[in-house]
């Protein structure tokens, strides 16, 4: 317990000198815990931490989260950083770097989420892009998004014991959305572009070129 205090005031102090502008305007922090333990019938132990840090000024915002699990009730072992994004934020533009989650179409286009209760996270690192005006909305999305989860699908590669994932997609995208406001109408416009690899413990599979196009 006194290493894990250690690492979080290291982490801590470190992430005050990356932003040392704040300094000169008005900062809010804030941040949030979850522990879980527990053990099962089978003798599976597991210890998992996650602790959210926010820092934020008028223009930016920021949001960190560490994850310490040996192992974690579900997925792969983490000890650090398991997620970070910085947004800014100045008018009609909007510019988020790191790791972003996004509902396009209603949920139809594009639906990312981290829900670690199952161990599905299908968000992306990398940038999104919004320009939002009266009159229209334009998006623009762009990183990479790598998916571990346990699949029936490929049921002989299951450790049931271990209770870690069998199977992994990559995903690279890119996609853009415009949206045109006139009076009650809403014309729509999006369309993505990606790569997908998926590997199991017994085959590589690629699938590349992946297009979608939408309008409404």
């Amino acid at each position: 317990m006194l290493t894990l205090i250690s690492k979080l005031g290291k982490i801590t102090i470190g992430i005050f000198f990356l932003y040392p502008y704040f300094i000169y305007g008005q900062i809010s922090a804030g941040g949030s815990s979850t522990l879980k333990f527990g053990e099962s019938k089978n003798e599976f132990h597991y210890s998992e931490v996650l602790l959210n840090m926010n820092l934020s000024n008028e223009f930016l915002n920021t949001w960190f989260q560490f994850e310490y699990s040996k192992p974690p009730e579900i997925g792969m072992s983490i000890n650090g950083l398991r997620k970070f994004r910085v947004d800014y934020s100045n008018g009609p533009v909007e510019l988020s770097v790191g790791d972003i989650y996004k509902i396009w179409g209603r949920g139809l286009i594009l639906n990312q989420f981290d829900d670690q209760s199952v161990n599905l996270d299908n968000g992306y690192r990398g940038l999104s892009f919004s320009l939002i005006e009266d009159r229209y909305t334009f998006n623009l999305i762009s990183g990479i998004s790598n998916i571990n989860r346990i699949s029936q699908d490929y049921w002989q590669n299951i450790d049931q014991e271990s209770r870690k994932p069998n199977h992994l997609s990559k995903h690279s995208m890119f996609g853009s959305d415009l949206e045109l406001f006139r009076g009650p109408i809403l014309i729509g416009l999006v369309k993505t572009i990606g790569k997908i690899l998926i590997k199991n413990q017994e085959n590589l599979t690629i699938y590349q070129n992946i297009q979608c196009l939408e309008a409404t």
